[in-house]
């Protein structure tokens, strides 16, 4: 299992290697990593996320994980407020707002996914789905 894992990882760090390496190089101009980038994240990113949760989601899993996103929600919550309480030891007046930002958002989607497949298959997926619903709604609604 923990050979999965760091597959899993490893896999996920080497594309991202990759597409480094192949944007140092020059095969790949600004303004179209740019334009990848935008299309991971506004369409294949959010279908991946529709279709999963279409996919594992019905009636009784909603009953029985109502709370995954709501924890999510308040761990954001939660970050921020510990972010405003070190934000005076660890960055200066410019930099406070990022900062807080910083601590607040974690990573709660991109690298957790693969592992959570790795480890637990599309039930571990999913809820990592329903936590990032929980999320994403703090951040669009408080985070603004």
């Amino acid at each position: 299992m923990v050979h999965a894992v760091f597959l899993k990882i490893a896999a996920m760090f080497l594309v991202i290697v990759g597409g480094w390496l192949a944007r140092r190089r020059g095969f790949l101009a600004a303004d179209f990593t740019a334009t990848l980038s935008r299309l991971v994240v506004d369409v294949a990113f959010p279908a991946l996320v529709f279709t999963q949760l279409l996919r594992t989601v019905d009636g009784t899993v909603l009953r029985q994980e109502w709370f995954a996103p709501l924890l999510c929600g308040l761990l954001v919550v939660v970050a921020y407020f510990v972010g405003r309480l070190l934000a005076p030891m660890f960055s200066g007046g410019t930099q406070r707002n990022t900062f807080i930002f910083l601590v607040s958002i974690s990573n709660w989607v991109f690298l957790p996914l693969p592992i959570a497949q790795a480890l637990y298959g599309d039930t571990g997926v999913r809820t990592v789905l329903l936590c990032n619903i929980g999320g994403q709604i703090v951040l669009w609604s408080f985070g603004v």
